[in-house]
């Protein structure tokens, strides 16, 4: 009898284990390679950086936006990797039922899975928190570097840098709301902070749903200006290329490539693939 509930328990932690790399260890691999890539052009950023520093100097702010959101994608994959390894050690607590840390609810793993559905021990809710601050910090960067480029490629107009500025400061308002609505659920507070959290706890739903409307918004808007630009560049240029079918495609492709429309896409995306399954 002792023999056959320990192959059950076995064959249980197997199948959490397969579990596991269904849902996270995929998404992590394809995580990885982003990361190489992203490392790779860092490097080659750096490289050139210091080949060309005295004929072409970037300003020291756009050097150093690069090397904080490379550091900012760092953490994020270096906590998912920390997180895969969590969960499988947190098998056999959860098969054992010797968890004596208390359940949390309404708390999330990247504000979409629950974290004790994924097998996260309650111990793991800080830095869970803190990748989900650096998740809100990367979307907001991502949005400025995006109407930038808009504002750039439109000719640095007066009313798209006010525009821009506005969009970036609300954003960075919401998601700093966002953040401090969250603590509660993922740290331990105060009496006095436990009130003030819980006010905006109250408020989460709304404020999450604002932020990704303004993200979704700000993404719209920069690409399509950056398309309409690319497009009128492409249509300006065309009487000096040839007519073929290549030459249209590497327009189309020029223009898809420019206005970063399949980032716009993978943020709408994203949301959808995190809904909770409820087939």
């Amino acid at each position: 009898m002792p023999a056959t509930m320990k192959a059950l328990g076995a064959q249980d932690n197997l199948i959490s284990a397969l579990g596991i790399i269904e849902e996270h260890a995929f998404s992590l691999l394809l995580e990885t390679c982003l990361f190489t890539l992203y490392a790779v052009l860092i490097a080659y950023f750096a490289y050139r950086l210091c080949a060309t520093r005295r004929i072409n100097p970037l300003p020291s702010f756009m050097i150093f936006y690069t090397l904080i959101m490379f550091a900012l994608f760092s953490v994020y994959w270096i906590l998912d990797i920390y997180f895969l390894c969590a969960e499988y050690r947190s098998v056999p607590s959860h098969r054992s039922g010797s968890l004596d840390e208390p359940t949390p609810e309404g708390v999330h793993w990247k504000g979409a899975s629950w974290i004790h559905s994924d097998g996260l021990l309650p111990r793991y809710l800080a830095p869970v928190y803190v990748q989900y601050i650096v998740q809100l910090l990367l979307i907001a960067f991502g949005d400025i570097v995006s109407l930038w480029r808009a504002y750039v490629v439109f000719g640095r107009p007066r009313w798209l840098y006010v525009l821009s500025l506005s969009t970036a400061v609300t954003e960075g308002v919401v998601y700093a709301l966002i953040c401090a609505s969250s603590s509660t659920q993922y740290l331990p507070s105060s009496d006095s902070a436990l009130g003030f959290g819980n006010g905006l706890a109250k408020a989460r739903t709304t404020l999450t749903f604002l932020g990704y409307a303004i993200t979704g918004l700000a993404q719209l808007s920069s690409t399509t200006l950056i398309a309409y630009k690319a497009w009128v560049h492409w249509k300006a240029v065309r009487d000096f290329m040839h007519r073929s079918a290549t030459r249209r495609s590497f327009s189309a492709l020029a223009i898809v490539i420019e206005s970063g429309v399949v980032y716009l896409v993978l943020l709408v995306t994203d949301p959808i693939w995190s809904l909770p399954y409820t087939g």
